[in-house]
């Protein structure tokens, strides 16, 4: 088509050739001059249309923008970890001194048998294996020793395997009640009128302790 039109003007006279050159560049000009505007009504009414889209966000720190002038942001609460369970006067986390013990818990392994009501189920806690006697189905005592896996379970004052005799009686004072026998050193503490503590060493070392009721804590050789 150019070619053509290029062959056509060759025959025109030269002032009319111009005047068509120069009606050709005024017609450029005046369609640039509306190309151009098109755009700047387009990008106007775009950058419009992004300004009332914008008008109904709302900013957030976390999305770059400020919180001036922003509605109120409601956060979900932490997460706040549960507390370990304590090996303590009342017991140990949901196993209870004289509360009924549910031998089908998954963490209770039963351990022997049952002798004159007796029982002894082993607990599979995380910070070591505790061993839950059970009188009549009911948690009568609890009794920490030594572990494969080396780890056991304290009091909340510290004490446990491995604490020596003067740690024990800086604890208890003079609530101890000393006893010797075989060269086995035991303290006994009460607690409070239901529940004690016996601590068992050997060469002023506590290698075991259990605690539980008053009278069942005092069974040296538990169950049998």
């Amino acid at each position: 088509m150019q070619a053509g039109m290029v062959k056509e003007t060759l025959y025109l006279p030269k002032s009319t050739r111009l005047r068509h050159y120069a009606a050709g560049y005024k017609g450029g000009d005046r369609m640039a001059a509306m190309g151009v505007g098109m755009r700047k009504r387009f990008v106007g009414g775009g950058v419009t249309l992004a300004l009332a889209l914008l008008a109904g966000c709302t900013f957030t720190p976390e999305m770059g923008g400020t919180s001036e002038g922003a509605g109120e942001i409601t956060l979900p609460p932490p997460l706040v970890a549960a507390p370990a369970p304590r090996l303590d006067e009342t017991g140990f986390g949901e196993f209870r001194f004289g509360a009924p013990v549910d031998l089908s818990h998954p963490r209770l392994e039963r351990m022997g048998e049952v002798r004159h009501g007796c029982a002894y189920a082993r607990l599979g806690a995380e910070s070591g294996p505790l061993m839950l006697m059970l009188i009549d189905g009911r948690l009568a005592r609890i009794d920490v020793e030594p572990s494969a896996g080396g780890r056991s379970q304290s009091l909340g004052n510290g004490l446990g395997l491995g604490s020596s005799a003067a740690a024990v009686r800086a604890v208890y004072g003079a609530r101890l009640v000393e006893r010797v026998k075989d060269e086995v050193l035991t303290y006994r503490v009460s607690l409070n009128d239901e529940v004690g503590i016996v601590f068992v060493l050997y060469d002023g070392v506590v290698e075991s302790y259990r605690l539980g009721a008053h009278e069942q804590v005092q069974w040296i050789e538990g169950c049998s």
